[in-house]
């Protein structure tokens, strides 16, 4: 019939080869994975955990990737999770778990729109700052710089994630967060589960 002649047409200009549907699909899984950290990672805040960092550690596994890669969210489904803990502010550098992924991750509260001075921030070893996702800040290896990053009123996501290669693993800043804004509280860890 012509509507059979029309669909095997369409059918076939339309048709991909398996190399392209897969690399469309990688690249879509890729955009995907960056991107979701709101999926994977507890955002409820712990009103008990004043000024408190929370910490979720990934193990790197294969695929491994080198310590001087700045990292990102998507090894949140590339690596298998470790461990949580609460780090106090001032004290995110002092426990270490070689060859991870540390998602660091507070909520903070302002009351209007400022810049958010951490002074010099270290990170051992790659590491980047996000704000509700965006990432505002990274370095690709052990480093200390300047950091510092706009907010609108309101509440706030913060994330420092820190690639680890061996030894101590975190961050520090010479400047505190919570100096800076109306309330910081940890997230709920909910998942104990360890590696």
């Amino acid at each position: 019939t012509e509507l059979d002649k029309k669909f095997n047409a369409s059918a076939i200009s339309n048709y991909y080869t398996k190399a392209q549907a897969d690399s469309a699909i990688s690249g879509k899984v890729d955009e995907f994975k960056s991107t979701y950290s709101e999926t994977i990672l507890p955002t409820d805040k712990d009103t008990s955990r004043a000024n408190t960092w929370s910490r979720i550690v990934y193990s790197k596994k294969a695929p491994y990737i080198s310590d001087s890669v700045v990292p990102d969210y998507s090894y949140l489904v590339n690596y298998k999770k470790h461990s949580e803990d609460y780090f106090a502010e001032g004290r995110t550098m002092t426990v270490s778990v070689n060859n991870s992924i540390n998602y660091y991750r507070t909520v903070i509260t302002v009351s209007s729109a400022k810049v958010i001075d951490l002074g010099n921030l270290t990170g051992d070893d790659a590491h980047a700052v996000y704000v509700d996702n965006v990432k505002v800040h990274s370095a690709s290896s052990y480093s200390t710089n300047p950091c510092s990053f706009s907010v609108t009123a309101g509440e706030h996501i913060i994330d420092i994630i820190v690639n680890n290669g061996g030894g101590n693993a975190g961050f520090s800043s010479t400047k505190t967060l919570s100096s800076q804004v109306d309330s910081m509280y940890a997230v709920k860890l909910i998942y104990k589960d360890t590696e």
